[in-house]
């Protein structure tokens, strides 16, 4: 588009070839705008982006008007002014955009806060209705106080203001400094939430807690085992452990392996127009799995539930509908089975209390 609107310029209208380059940036520019917002980066229209990516783009225009300018003070055919510029904005352009006017749509903390006011019906049907399954196991959680709680991986904070009012003391942890970042203004409202960034698997306890919660993280870890162990390790004897996490052969995960590798994930971006990422899941355990990696800690499971259908191109285009009949066809599955087509798999289990020989 840019060469082409050039040449039309130059050779078809006699215009110069500084103003043919500004001219042809210009027009870029609008395209460039519609494309990534709506394409690449997915998001939605606003006018905040617009500023961002005009400033961006005036930026990138005086350079071209420069490098032009210099090109054709120097008795130089067009088409060098053209590689010139081909070569030096592009680049900086984007990486100016990917790092200021769409930095927080790569923030895996904005992705989850997208997901629960997802513009697709099924997508935050499917999310909603997860987090309320959490949070009702955590309020059901037979805990042998309401002392100390803790959270690992928490995310967007979705679960932490349940947490800080059931409970006198709440701690959430993370490995990445970004993420407990993020929850900074959670903690100004939230007097007795404590933030660390730490390693679980690494971490000694000076004391423990009386619930554990860890939701859509032990997928993400290189050793589910190690990582079992360490949240084991911060129960207290009768305390509780809630647990969530995908199932390796439910519909969402098989076609999400497909849907959001690199080659085919313009697609889902296209369509959802709103931030997707990568799942980054590395270590999806089976429900089986999961129960012997928490009785080889020493923790009973008490309750399991199983929740979340997804059926492509029904979730994608069936709107308002498409829940309806996937919530159906959900309670129909947990009754008849095959259980291992739900996408999430929610355990509540207790840490065996210690008997001294007296």
């Amino acid at each position: 588009m840019y060469v082409g609107t050039v040449a039309l310029l130059v050779d078809g209208m006699s215009t110069s070839s500084v103003m043919a380059n500004m001219a042809a940036f210009s027009i870029n520019t609008v395209f460039s705008f519609l494309m990534n917002t709506w394409l690449n980066f997915s998001v939605p229209f606003t006018l905040q982006k617009w500023v961002k990516f005009l400033m961006v783009s005036l930026l990138g225009l005086a350079l071209t008007g420069a490098i032009a300018a210099v090109a054709d003070s120097c008795g130089l055919h067009y088409g060098y002014g053209i590689l010139m510029v081909v070569v030096t904005v592009p680049p900086l352009t984007f990486y100016l955009h990917r790092n200021w006017t769409y930095a927080e749509m790569d923030d895996i903390v904005t992705l989850q806060k997208t997901l629960y006011t997802s513009r697709n019906p099924v997508r935050r049907w499917l999310h909603t209705s997860r987090r309320d399954a959490v949070l009702d196991a955590v309020c059901a959680a037979p805990v042998p106080r309401h002392e100390r709680a803790l959270e690992v991986g928490p995310g967007s904070g979705v679960y932490l203001p349940t947490l800080c009012n059931r409970f006198a003391s709440v701690t959430a942890i993370d490995v990445e400094p970004a993420h407990i970042s993020a929850l900074a203004e959670l903690k100004r409202s939230h007097g007795n939430l404590d933030l660390c960034v730490t390693d679980l698997c690494n971490h000694e306890w000076t004391a423990k807690f009386d619930l554990v919660l860890c939701s859509e993280v032990i997928e993400h870890v290189p050793n589910p085992a190690a990582f079992m162990a360490g949240l084991a390790r911060a129960v207290d004897d009768g305390g509780i452990l809630v647990l969530s996490t995908p199932q390796p052969w439910s519909l969402m995960e098989v076609a999400a392996a497909v849907a959001l590798s690199p080659a085919v994930i313009w697609l889902p971006k296209l369509i959802y127009r709103e931030p997707v990422l990568p799942t980054g899941h590395i270590s999806v355990q089976s429900r089986r799995r999961i129960r012997e990696l928490l009785e080889a800690n020493g923790l009973t499971t008490i309750r399991s539930d199983y929740l979340g259908l997804y059926m492509p191109v029904l979730a994608e285009f069936g709107g308002q509908s498409a829940v309806r009949i996937l919530d159906t066809l959900e309670r129909t599955i947990k009754r008849v089975g095959p259980i291992g087509l739900l996408w999430t798999q929610l355990h509540v289990a207790r840490k065996q209390r210690l008997t001294h020989a007296t």
